[in-house]
């Protein structure tokens, strides 16, 4: 069986964190097959960033947060050099213009993960060597 490495963005790891039925199947069903997940640091700095200025209510604490992460054995990618050379090479959509996005998105790329998404803006990266599951 073919080994996936997931990464997922900030919407579909928060959906995770919640237990939203968008998710819910999916990483029912691939959790225990082996299979690699990873998240962005940048998601965190967004969760932390939407948190503080209140248009984001997670019911939970930063640490609590991070326990979870760590429960589940989800990775947690930082943003390197690597990201950043594929980053600046990303064309600029209108259409998707959120840095942590693009960051996200390069970071999926550099390290040849399938980026776990709801958002389907992405696609238009696709195209730049951006593997992507819409869920």
């Amino acid at each position: 069986m073919k080994r996936e490495r997931y990464l997922f963005d900030t919407c579909t790891l928060i959906w995770l964190l919640q237990g939203h039925k968008r998710i819910k199947s999916f990483w029912e069903k691939h959790k225990d097959n082996y299979d690699d997940f990873a998240i962005s640091i940048d998601s965190l700095k967004e969760i932390l960033y939407k948190q503080s200025i209140n248009r984001l209510e997670l019911k939970m604490t930063y640490k609590q947060m991070i326990e979870a992460v760590e429960n589940e054995n989800l990775q947690i990618c930082h943003f390197e050099k690597r990201d950043l050379d594929i980053l600046s090479g990303l064309p600029f959509f209108k259409e998707n213009n959120d840095p942590n996005d693009r960051s996200i998105i390069s970071t999926a790329i550099s390290r040849k993960r399938v980026l776990v998404t709801g958002d389907s803006d992405f696609k238009l990266y696709e195209n730049h060597g951006l593997q992507l599951l819409l869920i």
